[in-house]
């Protein structure tokens, strides 16, 4: 077995905390130019412990082009939107 084939065997770990990554399929929350955009099916990786997501450069360029893109909209979705207030001590 080759030096790469022995790499691409290895379990991948997550950067934050060392759990293994797995690959997944997610639907994410894009902001694009002041606008939220919910792509969901995108490829990735996911930590199994505390769920810090991956994706690799091809796919950050396919969610871009997806967002700037105003065609293939699947369906659209009403968002509340509120804010959070601190309490005073």
């Amino acid at each position: 077995m080759s030096k790469i084939e022995r790499m691409r065997k290895q379990k991948e770990s997550c950067d934050f905390c060392g759990n293994e990554v797995v690959k997944k399929r997610m639907t994410i929350d894009f902001h694009y130019k002041g606008k939220l955009i919910i792509i969901e099916n995108v490829p990735g990786k996911v930590c199994v412990e505390c769920k810090d997501r991956y994706y690799d450069a091809h796919t950050w360029e396919e969610l871009e082009r997806i967002a700037r893109s105003r065609t293939n909209v699947k369906r659209e979705i009403k968002v509340s939107v509120k804010e959070y207030e601190l309490e005073r001590i």
